[in-house]
């Protein structure tokens, strides 16, 4: 499983011609990767001050009480970056189905 997709590998874009697969991505906006990078952190790291402070209320202290809360983070940014990219596929194939209503379109979703 690849992590770090971008939309232009999307499989979902494989069956366009290079003209039609550069409109589709015209139509992606430049803070789409920043939006889900910058959204995926802040969560991350609230999530790993959360632990932290958990940690630390609990009478942990230094090695103890940060590993937790690096790992959290690390592991909310990865799950909140994945799931948004999820997201952007599930709309793109959305999109798709509503583009060949009524047709069959020419591959597999």
């Amino acid at each position: 499983m690849q992590i770090f997709w971008h939309i232009s590998q999307f499989p979902e874009l494989d069956h366009l011609d290079p003209i039609e697969r550069a409109a589709v991505l015209r139509g992606v906006p430049w803070w789409t990767y920043p939006q889900l990078a910058v959204g995926a952190i802040i969560v991350g790291v609230v999530a790993g001050i959360v632990t932290l402070l958990f940690a630390f209320f609990h009478g942990l202290g230094g090695w103890e009480a940060w590993a937790p809360g690096v790992v959290v983070t690390i592991i909310v940014v990865i799950h909140g970056y994945v799931s948004g990219v999820k997201g952007i596929r599930k709309s793109m194939r959305k999109e798709l189905i509503k583009f060949f209503a009524g047709h069959r379109p020419p591959f597999c979703l």
